[in-house]
């Protein structure tokens, strides 16, 4: 187990991510609009935050229908 809470860990890839129960505070999502690119790589390579920080913000985004709908219409468009 992790022994700092607040570190982000890599993903052994045995768990499927947490899901928060609370939103996030309006700090943890402007931090995930602004660093958006930082974040997709930490996300590309494993790291997982901590339920609301700014990177389990951007993870909880990138998994829901509304980005995977607006991903689809912008390939749709450019093909």
């Amino acid at each position: 187990m992790n022994e700092h809470p607040h570190q982000m860990t890599p993903n052994a890839g045995v768990d499927r991510p947490a899901i928060a129960v609370q939103p996030a505070s309006w700090r943890a999502r402007l931090a995930a609009r602004l660093f958006a690119d930082h974040l997709d790589r930490q996300l590309a390579v494993g790291f997982v935050g901590p339920i609301g920080s700014a990177l389990a913000v951007r993870a909880a985004r990138l998994e829901s229908d509304d980005e995977r709908h607006a991903v689809a219409r912008a390939l749709r468009r450019g093909a």
